[in-house]
């Protein structure tokens, strides 16, 4: 221990040093930075996992079954969670049933399909229906979790920041945090998370600064309690400590314990005083997503000229704020130090419309199982946290100015009527009691294979409504394209 600069080099004069003043697991991350044995930021350390989940109907007394989807980032998992809305008036309310995940896609799956924006950023596809809610569980081992919605930061309102935690907790804590509803408003309350249209001024980011990034972004920081030890004389140090916390004085001997295992390149470092190639193996960061406002098939002709098949308006989905929803967000009990932010995992979950998820996929959007007749006709619970004895987070205020769906509109849940369920194709809207194999865009009409015949021989119109037909999608395989 000294009352100077800290060291890092074991083969300098007098050794490893360290400032009197200088938390123990500071020292730790220089050290390890000195020796090039810091972890690499991984902004594709992420992996997507599906089960069956089964329930009972109670409308028909039979079993229901649905695929649930999560994503495990670093130390976490997460699952996107619909759910009702709740009423937005001035009550505060426990946090409705869950009913079943938002489906989830791998953007490298559709490299031919996805617009620029998405390939650049990589990471997941997660169609939205307008006006739904949802709230996000989490799992898995300790760790600081950093939400952001459209580039803002979910616990604060301030622009999102990917750096390691530091200062005013931006994070909830893996482990001990196990679900978020939605923005943190006030103590002890947040406003639903609910899917909303970009560009037309109801998303959090429109109302806060002024973009339409759209997404989520979830940035997780593993903790480094347990994978480096401290020790003077016999006593085990707290890590978040420095020296002079811990009263141990100037010319104390503390003795490190690590998993960090030196390489021969390190080895070599102290063998020669000539400069050693010091390798970096950190990963360029993924350029800025683009903000383009609009999403165009392209189909490539055996002339190999492009010809654009369809432009559609920009369909990214963005977070609004909804009614409140009675959460704390846990205050993290361990210094934010402790964060490893030399070793981030990252994920985007990129947001689009039902419209996108068909242009992208191929196939109908999976019907989402929230209608205006749900609310009347199961009587689902509501479910509560009995977590009085846990401190909450003081929220910054950002979000007092924020308006939620209902203030800036007053509208109402849309018509479930023309929604289509892929796992029950209707009839050919043609040939009454003949399922049909896809659906006509952008007219809507379902068509039997027939139909479907007739329609892409017969100029590429609607053979209902006569009208041209841009493309057909499939229930669950896209529909071959004929050149």
């Amino acid at each position: 221990v000294t009352d100077g600069p800290s060291n890092h080099d074991p083969a300098a004069s007098g050794g490893l040093k360290i400032n009197i003043n200088e938390p123990l697991v500071s020292w730790f991350k220089a050290y390890r930075r000195y020796h090039g044995r810091a972890p690499n930021a991984k902004s594709s350390n992420s992996r997507m996992s599906s089960r069956n989940s089964d329930a009972y109907n109670p409308k028909n007394g039979s079993m229901m079954t649905w695929e649930e989807s999560s994503i495990t980032v670093g130390a976490a998992t997460f699952s996107f969670n619909r759910t009702l809305r709740v009423p937005d008036d001035a009550t505060s309310y426990a946090l409705p049933a869950g009913l079943g995940t938002f489906p989830l896609l791998k953007a490298q799956d559709y490299p031919n399909s996805i617009p620029d924006y998405i390939s650049q950023r990589g990471g997941y596809i997660m169609p939205l229906f307008q006006r739904e809610a949802m709230w996000i569980s989490i799992a898995g081992a300790s760790c600081a979790i950093k939400i952001s919605v459209g580039g803002i930061n979910a616990i604060t309102g301030g622009k999102q920041n990917e750096e390691a935690p530091k200062g005013m907790q931006d994070y909830v804590v893996g482990g001990r945090q196990p679900w978020i509803d939605g923005i943190a408003t006030e103590p002890g309350v947040v406003r639903q998370f609910v899917a909303m249209k970009l560009g037309h001024g109801y998303t959090i980011e429109e109302q806060l600064s002024d973009t339409t990034h759209g997404g989520i972004q979830i940035d997780v920081f593993p903790t480094l309690a347990g994978s480096v030890t401290f020790h003077h004389n016999t006593s085990r140090l707290a890590i978040d400590k420095s020296p002079n916390d811990l009263n141990i004085k100037l010319g104390g001997i503390i003795t490190l314990s690590t998993t960090f295992v030196p390489t021969l390149r390190d080895l070599v470092r102290f063998a020669t005083p000539n400069p050693v190639l010091n390798v970096s193996y950190r990963e360029n960061q993924p350029s800025e997503a683009s903000t383009s406002s609009s999403m165009r098939i392209f189909i490539k002709t055996l002339t190999g000229k492009s010809v654009t098949l369809a432009t559609l308006p920009d369909a990214r989905m963005g977070i609004a704020a909804g009614g409140k929803i009675s959460q704390k967000i846990y205050e993290d009990i361990q210094s934010p130090l402790m964060y490893d932010d030399d070793d981030p995992s990252r994920a985007f979950i990129h947001t689009v419309s039902t419209a996108a998820w068909e242009m992208i996929t191929g196939v109908v959007c999976p019907l989402t199982p929230i209608t205006p007749a749900l609310y009347k006709a199961y009587k689902y619970p509501w479910f509560a946290l009995y977590d009085e004895h846990l401190p909450t987070v003081q929220p910054s205020g950002n979000f007092n100015n924020v308006q939620s769906v209902r203030q800036l509109d007053n509208a109402s849940a849309p018509s479930s009527d023309a929604l289509v369920d892929p796992e029950s194709p209707p009839d050919c809207a043609h040939h009454p009691g003949r399922k049909s194999t896809c659906i006509a865009r952008p007219c809507g009409h379902p068509a039997c294979v027939e139909c479907f015949g007739a329609a892409v021989f017969g100029g590429g119109n609607c053979i209902v409504c006569k009208a041209k037909i841009e493309k057909h999608v499939g229930y669950e395989k896209p529909v071959p394209r004929v050149a």
